[in-house]
Formats: structure tokens, C-alpha cells, sequence
């Protein structure tokens, strides 16, 4: 789906980040690596992040769906308070980035605290909140620049470079227990947040190729530049074995299967219970929506539900997937098959001796979905990550990686 054009707005004379909304889009994924693309935060925003403490535990236990939940839905409610989607924001398996104005800070305090609530009411999870002033990674001598691409007309996905992300994950995962960036356990719930447009109604989606794989690559390099240089020849290296993102792309039409089985997270969610009279009367409706969906789409009747063409949701959950991204790292979730997955294995591992990066990389045979359509401004994603762990496993192996070197 091609994007709408950003006539008026010169990238040549923006010499200041004035309006996410208003800032120039990168057309393709691409081009993501072309530094004159990128504008530093002004120093009164806010690096906001969430994780699920003890996600790997969870995971083995079984939780991953769970994880995944719990790290996006902000996300929605987030959006609902500014009534679009047009923010930066970025998935992480068990978690999330925001970069946050200030007149934000608190609303998104409130919708945060609320959240942590909710994952430990209905899933029995805990989610870390921290949040780091812009002008504090500024002054410990930290980069931190944001651009966005167009995914599609519904979705222009954040991109973020700079260490000053990692950072701020120090910071919050500092084990401290006055430890000032974190927001307190005991911060106030003073009202709900609305995650009205949080939908988990799909099975996992098997690969098309044989294998769905979650990639964290990291440049070992002392310069911002040279860590660019070493991540776009990583992406090249990818797509050579690979092809281009038609043929790796995580999900296909065919293999998009909605399914009551799925539905217990949005249950939970929008009833904020796992169980009892409101958990129920929520499995009823989605149990009456669900063959009307699958009837929809099967006989292809153009009906529209707030702007939106059911008959549409594969190609449109296709199209507005999130399955690659740019924080620093490369992220990625790829369909390949078992021959190219060894040769992707054997691709890091050179790089890795060599001394260009550090990585992680989680094999499996499906990817799963998390769905966010924000129904006011047509805008949607659709978070992409390998099935049992995805993210959260390559990043458990891309840790290792980093601590063996500093142990060495």
C-alpha cells in the first residue's frame, strides 16, 4: 500500500525536532539507514519503557501468548487518549518503548499504572515501569534520535537510534530499591485506561516456509555511524539469503485463521477478570462476532464496521504487520525455510567472530499476532513475533553473548 506524500515539509531545512506527526516519512524500510533521516528529541520528552519482570520464566512456563499481551496493550490506551496512533512507539516481545512529550507524562503515568495493575490482576505477570528524562541521556553523554517509515497508510512504525535506549534500559532494570526512574509499585491506579481496540482472536500462524524466526542483531562498534554501516550490511546480508520481504515475510493470507481458542486474552482484557459474570458476557460477544467475521470474509460481503472492510482483515493485517524495526538494533521476525535458517545461523556466527556483532536468534514454526485497530482514525497494527518466546528468547541469547564478552 503506498504512502501518502509529505509534500511542504523539507528534510533539508528541518534543523529541529519540532512534531512527531509533522516529521518527514522514510518511504521504505530500506532506507532506514540513512542517518539524514533521523532528528533529536528535544530534551524535555520522555524515553517511557515497560517490561514483564521474570518474562523468560513465564515464557517456559508456557506464557508467551500472555507476555506478548502484556507488554502491547498500553499501547492501545495510550492511543486512545490522543485519539490516534500517530506517536512513537515500539514492541519488544515482553515489552515496549515510547518516547513520550511532557504534556503526556502524566495521562500516560496513569494508563501505565493501570495497565501494571490489570497484567497482575488477569495474568499473574508483573510489568516494570520506568521512565528517563531526554535531558538526562543527553547529559550522561547518550544519543538518542527517532524517524519514522511507512509500513502503510494505517501505520508509519517509529524508528529509534542512538545508545541513549540502552541507556535507559540500564537505568530501569537497575535492581536498587529506590531506584528513581522507575515508577513505584505502589503509584496510585486514579482510573482505567481504555483499551478499547486490543483484539487477540487469531491462532498462530505457521510459516509458510517452515520456520518463523525472531532476529536482535547489535554492531560492536565505538561510533554511531559505524554501527549503522555494520546493521545495513547485516540487513543486505539477510535479504541475500532470504529474498526481499514479499518472500520472508512472517504471515500469509492463506495461513490467517481466526479462532475462539485465542479469544481468552481479549476476554480477560476488556473484562478485567478471569472470570465470573463481566468475563463471561465479554466470551459471549466475541463468541457471537466470531462466525460473523469468519461468514464476512469467506463470502466476501463488503460490510464496513467504523470505516473498516471485514472482508479486508487478512490482506489489511498483511499489510500493516510489524515484523521488522529499528531501535538501535535490528529486530526482525522472518519466515524461512530450515536451510536458510542454517545459513542465517552460519551468516551471525561469522559476524560474530569477527567482531561486527552481537546476536540473538529464536527459531519456530509459527509466529503469533497482536492485534491494535484504533477505530477513530483507521490507523492499525498488528505486532509480529515468533511463537514460544520469540524476541524475549533472542534477547535472553544475545545477553549471553554480551556478558560472555565481558567476562573474556
Amino acid at each position: 500500500m503506498a504512502c501518502e506524500s509529505s509534500r511542504g515539509y523539507s528534510i533539508a531545512m528541518t534543523t529541529s525536532f519540532t512534531s512527531y506527526e509533522n516529521m518527514p516519512v522514510i518511504e521504505d524500510f530500506s532506507e532506514i539507514f540513512r542517518s539524514s533521516r533521523f532528528f533529536d528529541l528535544p530534551e524535555d520528552w520522555y524515553v517511557v519503557m515497560t517490561d514483564v519482570r521474570n518474562s523468560t520464566q513465564a515464557i517456559e512456563s508456557g506464557l508467551y501468548k500472555e507476555v506478548n499481551t502484556a507488554g502491547s496493550i498500553a499501547v492501545m490506551a495510550i492511543s486512545n487518549i490522543r485519539d490516534d496512533m500517530n506517536f512513537p512507539f515500539l514492541f519488544g516481545g515482553d515489552g515496549m518503548t515510547y518516547l513520550i512529550p511532557p504534556d503526556l507524562l502524566n495521562p500516560v503515568k496513569d494508563v501505565l499504572a493501570d495497565t501494571r495493575g490489570l497484567v497482575k490482576d488477569v495474568f499473574s505477570l508483573d510489568l516494570r515501569i520506568g521512565l528517563v528524562p531526554v535531558g538526562d541521556v543527553y547529559h550522561r553523554g547518550c544519543e538518542l534520535k527517532v524517524a519514522k517509515v511507512c509500513i502503510s497508510n494505517s501505520y508509519h512504525q517509529a524508528l529509534i537510534t542512538g545508545n541513549g535506549v540502552d541507556m535507559a534500559e540500564g537505568l530501569l532494570k537497575d535492581s536498587s530499591p529506590d531506584n528513581p526512574w522507575l515508577v513505584p509499585d505502589d503509584w496510585p491506579r486514579t482510573g482505567q485506561a481504555d483499551y478499547a481496540g486490543f483484539t487477540c482472536r487469531w491462532s498462530d500462524v505457521p510459516s509458510s516456509r517452515g520456520e518463523t524466526i525472531s532476529l536482535i542483531v547489535k554492531a560492536r562498534a565505538a561510533e554511531s555511524t559505524r554501527e549503522v554501516a555494520i546493521l545495513q550490511d547485516v540487513f543486505r546480508g539477510v535479504q541475500k539469503i532470504l529474498g526481499d520481504e514479499t518472500r520472508y515475510h512472517p504471515l500469509s493470507r492463506e495461513s490467517l485463521k481466526i479462532s475462539r481458542k485465542e479469544m481468552y486474552r481479549e476476554q480477560r482484557v476488556m473484562s478485567r477478570q478471569r472470570g465470573g459474570l463481566r468475563y463471561h458476557l465479554q466470551g459471549m460477544i466475541l463468541a457471537m462476532m466470531i462466525p460473523m467475521m469468519k461468514l464476512i470474509m469467506s463470502w466476501q460481503i463488503p460490510l464496513r464496521v467504523q470505516g473498516m472492510e471485514i472482508r479486508r482483515l487478512r490482506e489489511n493485517f498483511m499489510v500493516n504487520a510489524d515484523f521488522q524495526k529499528f531501535d538501535g538494533s535490528l529486530k526482525m521476525v522472518v519466515s524461512a525455510t530450515p536451510q536458510e535458517a542454517v545459513l542465517l545461523e552460519d551468516f551471525f556466527r561469522q559476524r560474530r567472530e569477527e567482531g561486527l556483532v552481537f546476536y540473538g536468534m529464536h527459531r519456530s514454526d509459527r509466529a503469533l499476532m497482536t492485534c491494535l485497530m484504533h477505530m477513530k482514525s483507521g490507523s492499525e497494527v498488528h505486532f509480529i513475533d515468533a511463537a514460544d518466546g520469540g524476541y524475549a528468547m533472542a534477547a535472553k541469547s544475545l545477553k549471553a553473548q554480551i556478558s560472555q564478552e565481558r567476562r573474556g
